[in-house]
């Protein structure tokens, strides 16, 4: 009767196999087949955001991370989220947009799924600039920090 709803299940397991399991979890319990859309929508924003933060850019690039199948590069943009939070500004944003695939981040900010453009197709030719060199230190260390506290605390 809505054939959709598998194409949206397939859509939501390439994001997450546990995603994809909640949204057919809850269209079973609900029985509203028809609001299978919205709620494949809620689900994934609700994803995106729990790992991506609130940050729509973040969420872009941590979406297209995934679907690329870099998810080491994505469980590393969350980890970086989850020291930073809402300290990266749209200029480190940038800065991780060209770190993982020297790409520009979208400057619409109003979905997701927005796409980006590639600024070159060999990811061997990105050039480390000092920001970017700094930005990476500073990384390091409050990674540092976070392991040499956790160390002296037990």
């Amino acid at each position: 009767m809505y054939p959709q709803i598998n194409k949206t299940f397939e859509a939501l397991q390439k994001l997450s196999n546990g995603l994809a399991n909640t949204f057919k979890l809850r269209l079973i319990e609900t029985k509203r087949f028809s609001e299978y859309s919205s709620l494949s929508v809620e689900l994934k924003l609700n994803f995106l955001a729990r790992y991506f933060s609130d940050n729509k850019k973040l969420q872009a690039l941590g979406e297209r991370l995934i679907l690329d199948g870099k998810k080491d590069l994505a469980k590393e943009l969350n980890d970086m989220i989850s020291i930073f939070g809402g300290m990266l500004k749209d200029e480190d944003v940038n800065r991780l947009y060209n770190r993982f695939y020297n790409y520009t981040a979208p400057r619409n900010s109003q979905s997701a799924s927005t796409t980006t453009q590639q600024s070159s197709s060999d990811p061997e030719e990105v050039q480390n600039s000092p920001e970017t060199t700094l930005f990476l230190i500073i990384v390091a260390v409050f990674i540092g920090i976070i392991i040499i506290s956790s160390l002296t605390i037990y």
